[in-house]
């Protein structure tokens, strides 16, 4: 079968998320400067290539010399253990419009109709992009599951899992991001797969803190603090058990 234009041009790919990244950083910043002074033709040019070097993810220069950096996994993962039952953990994160308060490169969720949901996304210089995404499975106190809608500026699908962890020491929380190939989707997705790849421990880590703390704002805005208490109270039925959880809590580990 003849690959099509986005297929071919993600074949072309030799350097990673984090060059693509920086490569436009850079190229923009010398770019800018070479248009402000007269006569930097060169650093203009120069500019230039580097930036369509990062969109395009692609290197002559590797090429020639039989380099080959790109990443072949488009799937980015992370675990954290958060001293809370699954069912407590799995009710706030099952309402989308709370993910503002620990996923970092959403600025806000809003419902629509059925299991959609519209995400806006902040980029660090300031630009915004809105897009939705459908919840298309849920398991009640043990998967959440997600995919942006094909007409999305940036196509990616992702998971929440949830699993009690070894001797009762709280719930195992797997965070999944997957970008599709070949989705030729630009500056966009150059910025926020490296960044998913960095963040998404953070991220989990934010929503331990959170949950842990009793102190989650709820889509109303009022503290989630009492039933975190009555949750609290259900875990020191057994005082032993809880103390065992508390001093066996785990780390974000990004994978």
């Amino acid at each position: 079968m003849p690959l099509n234009q986005n297929q071919q041009l993600y074949r072309r790919q030799n350097i990673s998320d984090m060059e693509s990244l920086v490569s436009v950083i850079a190229g923009s910043g010398l770019a800018f400067s070479g248009l402000r002074r007269q006569r930097s033709l060169a650093r203009t040019l120069l500019g230039g290539a580097l930036i369509y070097r990062g969109l395009a993810r692609h290197c002559p220069i590797y090429q020639a010399a039989g380099i080959h950096r790109a990443e072949t996994a488009n799937k980015r993962s992370a675990v954290v253990t958060i001293l809370r039952w699954p069912e407590e953990i799995y009710q706030f994160c099952s309402e989308m419009r709370n993910w503002p308060q620990f996923v970092s490169f959403l600025e806000d969720v809003q419902p629509e109709e059925g299991s959609l949901y519209r995400w806006t996304l902040k980029t660090p210089g300031g630009r915004r992009y809105e897009w939705k995404v459908e919840v298309y499975e849920q398991s009640e106190g043990r998967a959440l599951r997600w995919r942006s809608l094909e007409d999305a500026p940036l196509q990616v699908k992702g998971s929440l899992e949830f699993e009690p962890a070894p001797a009762n020491r709280g719930t195992r929380v797997r965070a999944t991001m997957e970008f599709r190939r070949g989705g030729g989707q630009g500056l966009l997705a150059n910025w926020v797969k490296p960044f998913a790849k960095h963040k998404l421990g953070h991220d989990l880590g934010q929503l331990k803190q959170l949950i842990e703390a009793g102190e989650l704002m709820t889509v109303e805005g009022q503290s989630s603090g009492r039933a975190n208490e009555q949750r609290s109270e259900a875990l020191t039925v057994d005082g032993q058990r809880d103390e065992r959880i508390r001093s066996h809590a785990a780390a974000p580990a990004a994978l």
